[in-house]
């Protein structure tokens, strides 16, 4: 039985390969498809001078679309517009054309301007007073004496005031009245300028890394800048905590910034704690030579003499540093407490001491401690921004020892969050 059923199959697939397709009157196929051997162009739809056509290519022996493409738009039909000519006191006008199909204008008629009169003495009618003047072209005159005088045969009357030059943005014109009968110029006057043909010149923003441009325009017929483009300093990045990983006994962590302008990221190692004991604070010596910490939580970055704090903890603060910085940059959750226990910090580039981000920062002034924070950057203005101590996260100040706080910059403290002062014996000296 299934060899009977293998021996069909076989049969009927014998049986289609010779087939042939009575459409290609016997056209050898291959793989059962026609080779397309005699074909030839359809119009599907015509062109017009406004209307791109199409057409097909068609295979005579069995009818398939083979291809299609565009048929280019067929020339206009034009139809000339009449123009006609200039009189002495009237303008003329060229001829032009356009299309009888589209209407789109071919050839654009121009203006062409009234000749004026072009008078000739006429000996017959002149004597040796009067001389007698008649345009040639139409039927004006004038009469003048041998002494110069015009004398019009009806009178002088004005004309209109006729542009005689046309201003441009750089360029007074002028205009002039004429007599009518005559043609003598009656007057003349200067044309108020025209006013600038506006291009503007687009300018770009500024990205963090590169300067941007304002927008400018300029006049496209005389070139004068009328606005001018001026340059926008680059942005900088702006970094903001994205992931903080701790530290373990045994394993670094890590700190991720990203920009929030652009997808540039970095990190920042945080050493392994070693010997750490979280029951204790981290301790930070300030001084000119060498900052060191002990109790190392690895979440103290310094660099030269600025010291930044990246993890939540606690922290004491010790002696003293004549230019440098404390920075505090945690995460939008974290919580941290900072310990003056005898500090003199002073900077004259930056903010002595420096909230950037986290949740609520505690400053202390320990007990029997006197601790000095002085800003003696220079400014023009007491619009700047700054601070002896400046936050930007809710910041409490407390303390049974005293600090004092000099500016000559700006503010002595200030927070764009809440700031609370308690229990602590607080001097400050500021603008």
């Amino acid at each position: 039985m299934k060899k009977r059923i293998f021996i069909a199959f076989l049969f009927l697939i014998f049986s289609i390969n010779m087939l042939g397709c009575d459409n290609c009157k016997g056209t050898d196929h291959v793989d059962g498809f026609c080779e397309h051997s005699n074909v030839e162009w359809v119009v599907l739809s015509d062109s017009t001078c406004t209307k791109l056509g199409t057409k097909a290519q068609l295979c005579s022996n069995c009818g398939i679309t083979i291809t299609t493409a565009t048929i280019y738009y067929k020339e206009h039909n034009a139809m000339t517009d009449q123009g006609y000519d200039a009189t002495c006191t009237k303008d003329g006008l060229t001829s032009g054309s356009h299309c009888s199909i589209c209407n789109i204008v071919l050839v654009k008629q121009e203006k062409i301007a009234s000749t004026g009169h072009n008078y000739k003495i006429n000996e017959s009618l002149s004597t040796d007073t009067v001389l007698v003047y008649d345009c040639i072209y139409c039927d004006y005159f004038y009469e003048k004496e041998n002494n110069g005088n015009v004398i019009c045969s009806n009178g002088h009357s004005p004309s209109e005031w006729i542009t005689v030059e046309e201003s441009t943005c750089y360029l007074q014109g002028t205009a002039h009245k004429v007599c009518i009968n005559c043609d003598v110029e009656l007057e003349i006057k200067s044309l108020s300028l025209a006013d600038h043909t506006k291009t503007v010149y687009k300018g770009e923003n500024a990205t963090c890394t590169k300067d941007g441009l304002t927008d400018g325009t300029i006049c496209s017929v005389c070139d004068e800048v009328l606005v001018e483009q001026t340059p926008i300093l680059a942005l900088g990045h702006d970094y903001q905590i994205i992931n903080t990983v701790a530290p373990t006994e045994d394993e670094d962590g890590y700190i991720e910034y990203s920009c929030s302008r652009c997808s540039d990221s970095y990190q920042t190692v945080l050493n392994s704690l070693g010997s750490y004991n979280p029951n204790e604070a981290t301790a930070i010596y300030l001084s000119n030579d060498e900052i060191t910490v002990g109790n190392d939580n690895g979440g103290v970055i310094i660099n030269n003499n600025q010291v930044t704090i990246n993890l939540a903890g606690e922290y004491d603060l010790y002696g003293e540093i004549s230019e440098g910085s404390i920075i505090v940059a945690l995460q939008e959750t974290d919580q941290t407490v900072i310990n003056l226990r005898g500090v003199s910090i002073t900077s004259t580039i930056c903010d002595p001491i420096f909230i950037e981000s986290g949740d609520t920062v505690d400053i202390s002034a320990k007990s029997e401690t006197v601790n000095y924070i002085n800003d003696k950057r220079t400014a023009t203005t007491t619009d700047v921004v700054g601070a002896g101590i400046y936050s930007k996260v809710d910041l409490d100040i407390k303390g049974k020892g005293t600090l004092i706080v000099t500016s000559t910059y700006n503010n002595g403290i200030a927070s764009t969050k809440d700031l609370e002062i308690k229990n602590v014996n607080l001097e400050v000296n500021a603008p």
